[in-house]
């Protein structure tokens, strides 16, 4: 009986340290991983040596218990701070940028990557700081003292309407040069969204219509001048033709011969007969004969 059950046990116990062999060769292979994810890369740090220099792309890595993986997106990726929750920004981050006459609140947009072949040096420049880590602590309060060195140049007005696409067009290439001396891309910096105080807003409307009334004040005078100008060029273009008439006529009567003029009379005449034999009939010296009656 031992010896059956001997027999019975023998295969039960292999399949048991097969599964465990299983079971610690997966809690192992799991404990040793890293997952880097899409559009990230990773700096290793060893607690034995220091930052290595291969940077890990994104997949599932093997790094083993004393190394330790910050990561770092090299695709885009973007933050708000803005009046309104959003992604990576808290309840209300809305700063208000200096203008030349005063300041406009605005909400703002920054689009920025890490270049993979700079992280290593990012990682050592700022202490093993992640890339959100770098731009909530760091970058952020610096963007926002950036932004304001552009608009002091412009007005409120200039900011919150009439000027935006410029404004975010300078924001972006200076913030973009202040940027990347800290190692960060930064691709798009804009406003979405300006407020300004109720007076200030006022005042803008006011300056708005007196900028559209003026407005259609020159167009009534350019209008006028074109209808102005119009009326000369057809006064001489009437003239023109008059002269070019007259001199046509002067031309014509100066080379036309006795006949032809004789030729003309007679059909004047008839243009003028009713069709009715004359009374008296002579002639005028010329071999026409005409009505003496008329």
């Amino acid at each position: 009986m031992n010896e059956v059950k001997k027999k019975i046990k023998g295969p039960a116990t292999l399949i048991s340290s097969f599964v465990g062999v299983i079971v610690v060769g997966v809690v192992l292979l799991f404990g040793f991983t890293e997952k880097i994810p899409q559009g990230h890369v990773g700096v290793v740090y060893s607690l034995n040596g220091g930052v290595k220099d291969k940077v890990l792309t994104e997949g599932l890595k093997i790094v083993m218990p004393w190394q330790e993986v910050t990561l770092y997106s090299v695709a885009t990726e973007q933050f708000y701070l803005s009046k309104d929750s959003r992604e990576g920004s808290e309840s209300d981050e809305s700063f208000d940028v200096q203008c030349s006459d005063g300041a406009v609140n605005v909400d703002l947009t920054v689009q920025y990557s890490f270049e993979k072949s700079d992280v290593d040096d990012v990682f050592k420049r700022y202490r093993g700081k992640s890339g959100q880590e770098i731009m909530e602590d760091i970058m952020r309060a610096k963007i926002k003292a950036w932004c304001s060195e552009v608009t002091k140049d412009f007005t409120t007005m200039q900011v919150h309407l009439t000027n935006k696409s410029t404004v975010n067009k300078q924001l972006t290439a200076y913030v973009k040069e202040r940027a990347n001396t800290y190692g960060v891309l930064i691709e798009e910096v804009a406003i979405s969204q300006s407020r300004v105080p109720k007076d200030v807003a006022k005042a803008i409307q006011d300056r708005q219509k007196i900028a559209q009334e003026l407005e259609k004040q020159k167009l009534e005078l350019q209008k006028t001048e074109i209808a102005k100008q119009q009326a000369q060029l057809e006064a001489e273009r009437r003239l023109i033709e008059a002269k070019g008439e007259a001199e046509a006529n002067k031309i014509i009567q100066q080379s036309m011969s006795p006949e032809l003029m004789n030729y003309k009379a007679t059909m004047e005449y008839l243009k003028k007969w009713d069709g009715k034999r004359p009374n008296v009939e002579t002639t005028n010296g010329n071999g026409l004969i005409v009505d003496v009656g008329k």
